[in-house]
């Protein structure tokens, strides 16, 4: 990674999707997989990267964020992706959640390969405080 630059990875997990997946199928799941990405699209900044990491996860890059944008960012992919859809193959309305783990380079981490640990273990930490006991 360069000097000086600042840069904000978060991976986010979506919350009851699999129930959705197994219930409805994958044709479900992939209309919400791309409601998502397109709620991803319409709310990140030019020269933000996002991309499907794997199954229901997703990895989001932000340039040039202090604390308190990424946190407003987060709010607002929160609220886009809890947005209920129509499924009118099924003629149901799906609404998923997600968890989000946030970490900053270089303040928690100094190469890539640790950026995505830290902030994988602070997504699993959030979503470990959802997880009915």
């Amino acid at each position: 990674m360069a000097e000086n630059i600042n840069l904000c990875l978060l991976i986010i997990d979506l919350n009851d999707f699999k129930p959705i997946n197994d219930t409805y199928g994958h044709e479900s799941g992939d209309l919400i997989l791309k409601h998502i990405s397109q709620q991803f699209k319409s709310s990140l900044r030019k020269g933000d990267i996002a991309a499907r990491w794997g199954g229901d996860e997703f990895v989001i890059t932000l340039k040039q964020v202090n604390k308190d944008n990424a946190s407003q960012i987060c709010s607002k992919l929160l609220d886009k992706v809890s947005t209920p859809i129509l499924d009118k193959g099924q003629n149901v309305t799906l609404q998923v959640g997600a968890s989000i783990g946030i970490a900053f380079f270089p303040e928690n981490a100094n190469t890539l390969t640790d950026l995505i640990n830290c902030a994988d273990q602070a997504m699993y930490r959030v979503k470990k405080s959802f997880i009915k006991t």
